[in-house]
Formats: structure tokens, sequence, C-alpha cells
């Protein structure tokens, strides 16, 4: 709860910034000093709006969607086959404060990722039952595992653009690289069939204490930057 709250101070005072900036004067739309972007990376789609504020730091607001459910077939021996369903859904709203420092070519970023939709499901199954390496299980004993893994709402991150705006061109390219810290993992399997006889409930705190070790999540993408700032 207290991480939380803390988490809420700090996007008050990330949003408090413009704001503040922006009331010194009386401004219309038109008149701030803005740009707009539009990219790919491995969070996914992004469009983003940025307004320039002042000694060389700039307020960034983004919008970013990914999603995965295409299912797959992994074929064994004998005609046999599993089927996996994937269900992954990413969708974020990013707050956050960059610099440019004396590189011109280099922006630095911080800030945190608000996560609207944050799913990543699998189910697997398997109809034919299962026939490879030695290994056989029935259709019937094959029941299907759902898979869910549960990620932070929040996610603080850190960001680098590379690449000069020139001011005097309409559309700028840059590159992203960057890290997402996306908190501890919470893990959720429901299964029946063979599975039953393990000891995986048992062991799921000690898989989600290892998964800690893919809590950071890299950025790497490219942006095109419109507008003047």
């Amino acid at each position: 709860m207290m991480h939380n709250f803390n988490i809420k101070i700090i996007l008050f005072y990330l949003l408090l910034i413009p704001i503040k900036t922006l009331a010194q004067d009386k401004v219309t739309w038109s008149s701030i000093n803005k740009s707009y972007g539009l990219g790919i990376s491995s969070v996914g789609i992004f469009g983003s709006l940025k307004i320039k504020l002042k000694n060389n730091f700039t307020f960034n607001s983004q919008f970013s969607h990914i999603g995965y459910n295409r299912p797959k077939r992994v074929d064994l021996e004998k005609n046999t086959y599993v089927s996996i369903f994937p269900k992954i859904k990413r969708t974020g709203l990013d707050f956050g404060i960059s610099h440019k420092n004396w590189k011109k070519w280099l922006e630095l970023e911080c800030g945190f990722t608000f996560l609207a939709w944050n799913k990543n499901e699998i189910r697997i199954e398997s109809t034919t039952g299962i026939i490879t390496e030695g290994l056989q299980i029935q259709p019937k004993d094959f029941g299907p595992i759902n898979l869910e893994i549960n990620w932070s709402d929040i996610q603080p991150f850190f960001r680098v653009y590379l690449g000069k705006i020139k001011e005097i061109r309409k559309i700028n390219t840059r590159g992203i690289l960057g890290l997402t810290y996306m908190g501890h993992p919470s893990l959720h399997v429901n299964y029946t069939g063979f599975l039953e006889t393990t000891n995986l409930k048992t062991d799921i705190k000690t898989i989600e204490k290892n998964m800690r070790n893919y809590s950071f999540y890299p950025q790497v993408g490219i942006e095109l930057n419109f507008g003047s700032n």
C-alpha cells in the first residue's frame, strides 16, 4: 500500500511540472512548444506528446499497445501434437521527464508506465495426447493447462533517445533504447491431468522467485518526431 502511495505522489509531481510551467504565462495550445511522435518498439506501437519546458527539460506522455493471440501447434511423434493458445495484451500510458545534456543527439528520460491492460495468459492442451522421446500421455490424461503471469501495473522506466532533432525538418527520426522494471511476478496455474501428480503447486513460490531475474524488460525501437521540440 505504501509503495503504491509513493508512486502516486511521484506521478502527481510529474504532472504538476508542465502545469506549473504553462500556468506562469497565458498560453494557447498553438503557442506551446510541443512535438508529436509515432513509432514502434518492443513495447508495441506508440504515439507520444512532448511539451518542452525550461532548461532543456521536456515533459513526455506516451500511449502504447502490443498484443498477440495467434495459436500455435507443436507437432510431436506419431501424429500427436500440443496446441498453445496465447493471450497477451499490454496497453500502457507513460509519463516522464527527459533532459538533453551537452550532446544534442542524446536525450535521457525517466518516468512511469501505468498499464490499463496487462494480460499474459497461455492455454496448453492436446486432443491427441503426446508421444515424444519415450514419454506417452493419453488424451484423457493431458488436461488443459492454464498459465497466467501478472506483473505490476505501475512500472518505472529509463529511456535513451539517440538522434539529433533539427527544427528545420518537419520529420525527425530517433532511435530508442531503454529498460522497464516490471516488478515482482505473480504466477497462477490451473491444470488437470498428469500435472496433478506433480509438486507444481508447492513449487510456485520458487518459480516466482526465479522469474524475478527477468523483471527487467528491454526497450528497443524507432520514433518519428513531428514538430519543433
